[in-house]
């Protein structure tokens, strides 16, 4: 082989070809580099193709919305490690709504807080990863100047058996924390003269002169002077802050008199900042005007204004002649539009604080504690701040983080005790052994899911918060998490695989090599399932008295577990045996069939007193199977006359038949599982004592379902006398048989919910199940059900129901994967390989039906029954005989 590959033309030929190959993209790569220009920046563009037409972008269009930016507010963080942090933080807190990419991008990475975090360093994921690595070498080594063979090998491929197990997770939402508030109020309007302040709302401060009416003040006989106007006004701090001002006034009339005069006079004067109106009585009653006024006064107003107004009227009574004077009332207000007074820089950025704070019962969660402000200043009965001129209240501030507490505070301190959440009384039941059980669940217990994580064995799958253990603000006490223990299993396939012999280095363009995929045939594997789930769904059928019939149907089950605690009625007991299980169940469908096979009229009858034994001779076996078969096909109701001489014999089968049976389920599983597939045919005493038979035979018992529901029912009650018993007592009877079918791998789990009348309590969990009778009815619901629209219904109501017959159309089955059984199968040894179907293994030896090893095979047993016999003339002769008999009883017959 050497000497061809080294005298053949085209291995050369083929290794200059990837030579050439590789050459011509190292060319083309050196061009493309040589080629290169790096991109230029002038002004605000950016140019990516310096030299070339187009490829220019702006900096706006690169990063939208920098043009709105002021540097002068990073500047005034220079120095300000405080401020710095806390925009930091608020620039975070806006992204969780701010409607971006970016805001969206943030929140997908902050969905995680809330999660449970497992120890994922034993993961078998990350091991396999850190194998690759670590040899990584010898991955590397390469291969050239190659020829391909193709051969075909009986191998092996390898399926994962999931074994699921879940475990609880509490989530401790308690302790202490402290929440920081950077702000800063701003004195900007004081007022002098009687004028005061008012807010607005954010970013409005109002100047405002209210003056009212005077009472009539005695002036004696001779007219008297006006009174003095009134002098008031405001300034302002600073005033680049204010970015409008306007001004309004209103003045009331002298209001009417109630008594007589003869002389009145009137006066209204108005002076500001670049604005004045007077106007007084020239006669008597002459009436002034007093014009209201409303000005957009922002260049006069914004450093502050003076103002004097005189609203003012002066009057003589007749009797006695006596002169008066007072004012009348009037309202100065002026509006300031400014930024917000507080210069609030945000509240430290801190999640888990909120979130503790809002556990508390008071803001909708289940923890106790307090939270406690400081660094407020002193409010008024409003909530509201006054020492800044006009009152600053709440609404004044961005909201609080803990809508609950004040805006004001420059610091919260939380405090949170949620051990409470899974402490305390459990519901009552009652163990197998009749005593009560009410156990107060302690609740100290953080996980139970320690043992996972350190067992290199299990992946971890997926984590969710259990129903009921979820508070009104989102936050969740207690996950519930999924990982998988399952193993990998190998199934014989048939593998083609294509080889290159090579004798140098691959020749390689980059990264990539010639490679030959490999190709394998898994037919055999896929028919093996499938006549295994043909077979199971005719032994796992009910239907009701309607005429619909399901298959594959389950029960729902559930367990209970204390949160935290140690009372745990979901464990498993680790060494159910599912080959025993699987042979009981292939066994038990081989004897329901020949069984049911013996009555007359059966389709299988006549096959089946051919092979039963013992039996006296061979003649009547032969002429006997004949006169069944011919009952058989033509549909004759009325027995034979070879049916007579038949009946004992056939009971006296089925009597042994069904003993030996019972004897072997002993021996097998214990009397416990016989007695429950098995009663006296006497009806007193048990079916089974000490692996013996009652003397007077045995019957299936009579239990409503299909056979293999019958099979499965009877193996629990085996498991949770033999194996649970040593487990804690303190659980119910459903709840072992539970633990018993999870372990044969025959039940799906709905979900978990916490079991509790009250609200923000989760002392008991209950884990749902959905269980069948055997690992293929799981499998096949598992892998049916999405298709068919179907979920497994809630916890607290699992939708258990098989699956329709008539929905078997529907069902798309190259889509049904079942490598998984085809793995159990491997596993428990039930793998039809090609050793397990000889002869000897279906109808010998190897059958179930054969009770003590000793059971010769089919051919064996034939060669006995016609040595020494015509079997020609026999069956002929037979054949007349039987159809001598039957014919007349056929309609029409002669």
């Amino acid at each position: 082989m050497s000497v061809a590959v080294a005298w053949v033309p085209w291995a050369l030929v083929w290794g200059d070809a990837l030579q050439d190959a590789a050459q011509v993209g190292q060319a083309a790569g050196t061009q493309a580099r040589n080629a290169f220009a790096v991109p230029t920046a002038s002004g605000n563009t950016l140019s990516l193709f310096p030299g070339t037409p187009g490829g220019a972008l702006s900096f706006s269009t690169l990063f939208p919305g920098s043009q709105n930016g002021n540097p002068g507010d990073f500047s005034a963080l220079f120095g300000n490690d405080t401020g710095t942090i806390v925009q930091g933080q608020h620039a975070q807190s806006g992204l969780l709504s701010e409607d971006s990419a970016t805001g969206a991008a943030y929140r997908t990475l902050r969905e995680t807080v809330d999660h449970s975090r497992p120890d994922m360093r034993l993961d078998p994921l990350w091991s396999q990863t850190d194998d690759v690595n670590t040899h990584f070498a010898e991955i590397s080594r390469t291969f050239a100047d190659c020829s391909v063979n193709t051969s075909f090998n009986q191998s092996e491929r390898h399926t994962h058996v999931p074994d699921y197990r879940t475990c609880d997770r509490l989530e401790d939402r308690g302790g202490s924390c402290s929440l920081f508030h950077d702000y800063t109020i701003v004195a900007l309007v004081t007022t002098w003269g009687g004028a005061t302040m008012q807010s607005c709302g954010s970013g409005c401060t109002q100047v405002v002169y209210r003056h009212a009416e005077t009472p009539h003040e005695l002036m004696g006989n001779n007219y008297p002077p006006y009174a003095a106007p009134q002098t008031f006004g405001y300034t302002v701090s600073d005033s680049s802050w204010i970015s409008a001002a306007s001004v309004s006034i209103a003045a009331r009339a002298a209001p009417s008199l109630w008594f007589q005069i003869d002389q009145y006079t009137e006066r209204y004067t108005v002076a500001f900042d670049g604005y004045a109106f007077a106007d007084a009585s020239t006669e008597t009653f002459d009436q002034v005007n007093r014009p209201d006024i409303t000005l957009d006064w922002t260049a006069q107003l914004k450093d502050g204004a003076s103002f004097t107004i005189g609203n003012d009227y002066s009057f003589r009574t007749t009797g006695p002649r006596e002169w008066w004077r007072a004012s009348a009332a009037y309202t100065v207000t002026v509006t300031l539009r400014h930024p917000p007074l507080v210069q609030d820089r945000g509240w430290s950025d801190n999640p888990q604080c909120v979130a503790m704070a809002n556990a508390l019962a008071v803001n909708g969660g289940f923890c106790q504690g307090s939270i406690t402000c400081r660094g407020a200043p002193a409010l008024d009965g409003n909530g509201c701040y006054a020492g800044a001129g006009a009152p600053l209240c709440a609404g004044d501030f961005p909201p609080s983080p803990i809508p609950s507490q004040s805006p004001f505070c420059t610091q919260l301190d939380v405090s949170a005790d949620c051990s409470g959440f899974n402490r305390g009384q459990m519901a009552c039941w009652t163990d197998p052994q009749g005593h009560a059980q009410c156990p107060f669940n302690e609740g100290n217990s953080p996980t139970d899911c320690t043992e996972l994580e350190q067992n290199p064995q299990c992946g971890f799958i997926k984590s969710v918060c259990v129903e009921g253990a979820q508070d009104a603000n989102g936050h969740c006490y207690l996950h519930e998490e999924t990982w998988d223990c399952g193993t990998l299993h190998a199934i014989p396939v048939l593998d083609r695989r294509s080889t290159m012999d090579c004798a140098g280095p691959v020749r390689c363009l980059g990264t990539e090599c010639v490679t030959f995929p490999g190709e394998q045939s898994a037919d055999f594997a896929k028919a093996v399932a499938a006549l295994q789930a043909a077979q199971m769904a005719a032994a796992d059928l009910q239907c009701d008295p309607g005429g619909r019939c399901v298959v594959f149907s389950g029960e729902p089950r559930e367990c209970k577990r204390a949160v935290g605690g140690i009372v745990n009625c979901c464990n498993t007991p680790g060494n159910a045996a599912l080959g025993d299980y699987l042979t009981l169940v292939f066994a038990t469908m081989k004897l329901d069939n020949a069984v049911m096979g013996l009555d007359s009229g059966s389709a299988v009858r006549g096959a089946w007193e051919t092979l039963r034994g013992p039996i006296a001779d061979t003649y009547s076996a032969v002429t006997e199977a004949f006169s069944s078969a011919a009952n058989t096909l033509m549909g004759n109701t009325t027995a034979a006359a070879t049916d007579s001489a038949l009946n004992a014999g056939l009971a006296e089968v089925t009597d042994g038949l069904m003993m030996q049976t019972a004897e072997w389920t002993a021996q097998v599983f214990g009397d416990a599982a016989a007695n429950t597939l098995f009663v006296a045919a006497d009806g007193a005493g048990a079916a089974v004592t000490n692996g013996v038979a009652a003397n007077g035979g045995v019957a299936f018992a009579p239990l409503i379902g299909s056979i293999l529901s019958v099979v499965m029912w009877a193996y629990a009650i085996y498991q949770i006398v033999m194996v649970l018993i040593k487990l804690i007592w303190t659980c119910e009877q459903d709840e072992f048989e539970l633990g018993a079918k999870r372990e044969l791998k025959s039940c799906v789990r709905v979900g978990g919910y916490c079991r509790s009348d009250v609200l923000g309590i989760c002392i008991e969990k209950r884990d749902a199940y959905c269980c069948f009778n055997t690992p293929l009815a799981r499998i096949l619901n598992e892998q049916v059900r999405p298709q068919l629209g179907r979920d497994w219904g809630d916890p607290k109501a699992p939708d258990c129901l098989g699956i329709d017959v008539a929905d078997f159309s529907r069902v798309d089955w190259s889509r049904v994967n079942l490598d998984e059984w085809l793995a159990i199968l491997v596993q428990t040894g039930h793998f039809p390989t090609l050793d397990k179907l000889g002869i000897d293994a279906l109808t010998g030896s190897g059958s179930a039906l054969a009770v003590d090893g000793q059971r010769a095979n089919a051919a064996q047993r034939s060669t006995e029954r016609v040595d020494g016999l015509d079997a020609e003339q026999l069956r002929l002769d037979a054949g007349s005989a039987a159809w001598g008999g039957v014919l007349p009883g056929l309609p029409g017959g002669r």
